[in-house]
């Protein structure tokens, strides 16, 4: 019996990945990947930049999560461009996902480009999603005790219900 070996399965998410990269150079644009648990402070520690910044470089949002809106909308709130992307459960973000929502965000004017990763720690270390072969622009959030009352409700899967 043959063993069939499938290889370069993220062939297409590398491919994806090479676009975003050549989009963003093009645009200027420094994207950060924020990583971290659920509750581990991503969407405050991202709120709390573009307060402090967003009179000074043009900053927009790339919202991950598996079911809600809840970050975009608090996002929203600091007027500044926010595209959600919802994984309908899946557990990390992909490249194909990131430059769809590229393709619905104007990067003129953006300086800075935040992508707030779904709150997993294990799956979204090994998609790239656009920053493995250039400078690596990942925020990693560690928590030691989830905080906060926006957690269980925006990972519903995490928590036995669905929303």
């Amino acid at each position: 019996m043959e063993i069939k070996v499938v290889r370069r399965i993220m062939e297409m998410n590398e491919q994806h990945a090479e676009v975003v990269r050549q989009r963003l150079r093009e645009a200027g644009v420094v994207a950060l990947n924020l990583i971290g648990a659920p509750g581990s402070g991503k969407t405050s520690l991202i709120e709390c930049a573009i307060r402090e910044l967003k009179h000074e470089v043009g900053i927009g949002v790339i919202e991950g999560d598996p079911d809600t809106t809840r970050d975009a909308e608090r996002i929203a709130q600091l007027d500044v461009p926010v595209v959600q992307i919802n994984t309908e459960g899946g557990c990390h973000l992909e490249a194909t996902m990131v430059l769809r929502a590229l393709d619905e965000m104007n990067l003129n004017g953006l300086d800075l480009l935040f992508i707030e990763n779904v709150g997993n720690l294990v799956c979204p270390v090994v998609f790239d999603l656009w920053c493995s072969t250039w400078a690596r622009r990942t925020v990693w959030l560690w928590s030691a005790q989830r905080r906060g009352t926006i957690s269980p409700p925006n990972t519903p899967p995490c928590f036995g219900r669905r929303r």
